[in-house]
């Protein structure tokens, strides 16, 4: 079969950036078009497929590059089945970089042991959204990740194992990422997907636990967690929850392109919430359905993330929090005083949302804006620290408001059946959630590794990437 290839073709196969069989592939392509040669190649092989997987054409370009960057060749001829590899493009301003404060986007596992290298991955985010073939666990080859500014740090978490553990911790962790193919890409980012279940994954989610899970190689790699981003990701991902979006995948995917422009000025919030997040989300849908509605929502939210749509309510919360501190709600007349200030914070709470959306329909607005605070104020804090920082005057109004509602919520539970039937919305806890891992955050967790370096420009270490940047280790 060999003497159908072309002298490139053969030096290719023979250098182990193109499959033994790809003469087969050819012939199979030649006789049934592209899609006989996809079957041939994928028989006996568990999918979904990446779009590309088994395209001899494709194999032949990712070969070329594969033999013209020295660097991925390098890799090429070290990666070993069990491998993760995190990538990065070298592209500064790439979203999920800026989000992750690292410079990897992706990792994905090798699952052969056969020339050239194939993998496991979640690919989502990190790929095309709209790709029928994406947003999910697939197969993929090694022609899907090379590029003339292609980088990636090789790690190997078997390294300093025995041969029988090594081998023992590989097959499970292969096996583990296996059982995953088809399932759902994970934009909510959180283990158990806010549904207790580990039912959808995204990128190094899936490497991380192949590795650590217990049914996967349960092996220890120990993070370090970034607590602001990490708050942050997982209230994001509370946020869009509550909203109900039409399509959560694309607009977890232009939240993170918002907050790569950081620092946001309030026009972009105000223009992205008008008009990507109202008439995508079945929450907001019916306050944005025509131009003059749309209007109204923009002066809305202009005042509301400049700080001055609830401008009453939050004199009604701090005359109530003064009150509480002067002791006017003890003694006898304690709870009449106490019943009155609920009363006033209401009226104000009321008046603020009909003179903000009063263009809208007022009980339509109404309804709108109790739910919205359910959905937004509780994260409002986290989402303010990450996206405008802890110093800005809005995110100092923004936890004052909610040391309010929290005396608030705490006096309507003193009087006898009023917290059940008028809720209120509670600050959500800051916490790291420990289930995240970002590409970088493991790129740098210590593992034993090796570095394949298209941009030395761009350094793969994290004290050198963060010295070109200026970043501080916190992040």
């Amino acid at each position: 079969m060999r003497s159908d290839l072309t002298a490139e073709e053969a030096r290719l196969v023979g250098e182990g950036f193109l499959p033994a069989n790809f003469a087969r592939l050819r012939e199979a392509q030649r006789k049934g078009g592209l899609a006989a040669a996809k079957a041939l190649y994928r028989a006996g092989k568990k999918g979904p497929f990446a779009t590309s997987y088994g395209d001899p054409e494709a194999m032949l370009a990712g070969a070329r590059r594969m033999a013209e960057n020295p660097e991925v060749a390098r890799m090429v001829r070290a990666v070993r089945k069990g491998d993760i590899l995190a990538i990065t493009y070298n592209a500064p301003n790439d979203l999920i970089s800026k989000a992750t404060r690292g410079p990897f986007t992706h990792t994905v596992l090798c699952v052969s042991d056969k020339a050239p290298p194939e993998f496991i991955e979640a690919l989502g985010l990190s790929g095309n959204v709209s790709d029928p073939n994406g947003n999910k666990v697939l197969r993929s080859m090694m022609a899907d990740h090379t590029g003339s500014t292609w980088s990636v740090r090789l790690l190997r978490p078997t390294q300093g194992l025995s041969p029988l553990e090594a081998e023992k911790a590989v097959r499970r962790a292969v096996a583990y990422a296996e059982t995953q193919l088809g399932k759902p890409y994970d934009f909510a980012f959180t283990e158990t997907n806010g549904r207790g279940r580990n039912d959808a994954f995204y990128c190094s989610e899936l490497t991380y636990k192949a590795y650590t899970h217990p049914r996967g190689a349960d092996l220890p790699i120990r993070l370090r967690k970034a607590a602001a981003r990490d708050e942050a990701i997982a209230s994001l991902s509370r946020v869009l929850e509550g909203l109900k979006p039409d399509d959560q995948g694309a607009l977890a995917h232009d939240f993170a392109m918002l907050a790569a422009r950081m620092p946001l000025d309030e026009a972009h919030i105000v223009s992205f919430l008008a008009d990507r997040v109202a008439p995508a989300t079945a929450l907001t849908r019916a306050v944005a359905d025509t131009p003059a509605r749309r209007t109204a929502l923009r002066v809305a939210l202009g005042k509301l993330v400049d700080g001055t749509g609830f401008a009453r309510i939050s004199g009604a919360l701090r005359r109530s929090t003064e009150a509480e501190q002067a002791g006017d709600f003890n003694g006898v007349f304690g709870l009449g005083r106490r019943l009155a200030a609920l009363g006033g914070i209401v009226v104000a709470g009321v008046r603020d949302a009909h003179g903000l959306t009063k263009d809208l329909g007022f009980l339509r607005s109404l309804s709108l804006t109790w739910r919205l605070a359910h959905t937004f104020v509780p994260e409002a804090e986290i989402l303010a620290r990450f996206l405008l920082g802890p110093d800005d005057a809005r995110t100092r109004q923004i936890h004052e408001g909610l040391d309010g509602l929290d005396a608030l919520a705490r006096d309507a539970g003193r009087v006898p059946g009023l917290a059940a039937v008028w809720p209120l919305p509670r600050r959500a806890r800051r916490e790291v959630h420990p289930d995240f891992v970002s590409p970088s955050d493991l790129a740098w967790a210590g593992l034993p590794h090796q570095d394949f370096n298209a941009r030395p420009e761009n350094p793969l270490d994290e004290a050198r990437w963060r010295a070109t940047r200026g970043a501080q280790p916190g992040r």
